[in-house]
């Protein structure tokens, strides 16, 4: 899938134009099979280690596998919360942001 095509969340999350944050497709991952890696640029600063977001479909965690397969025509709504706010939410496994997708299916609940 090209970069920006309508099939894919990352052009939507680009679109979206949030300060800090940038979405990296398969092809720019040097290391790992991860299909989209969505992170804050300042939250990596510094680390060494170049951290993914936490991926949430529904309020399930899921892997970028998931969130990659999934359709913008799926989504009612995207979330993003900053280091600090997912931190809060999700422990230390959230110090790199979230990214919180909720498709019709899952509202309808």
């Amino acid at each position: 899938m090209t970069e920006g095509a309508p099939g894919d969340i990352g052009a939507v999350l680009e679109r979206g134009a949030i300060p800090g944050l940038e979405v990296i497709r398969q092809e720019n991952v040097a290391v790992g099979d991860i299909p989209i890696c969505v992170r804050f640029r300042r939250a990596n600063r510094g680390s060494g280690v170049e951290r993914c977001a936490v991926l949430v479909i529904d309020d399930a965690v899921v892997t970028p596998h998931l969130v990659a397969a999934l359709s913008p025509r799926d989504l009612e709504a995207i979330v993003v919360l900053n280091p600090t706010e997912a931190a809060q939410r999700f422990g230390s496994a959230g110090g790199a942001g979230a990214v919180l997708l909720y498709t019709s299916r899952g509202r309808a609940r």
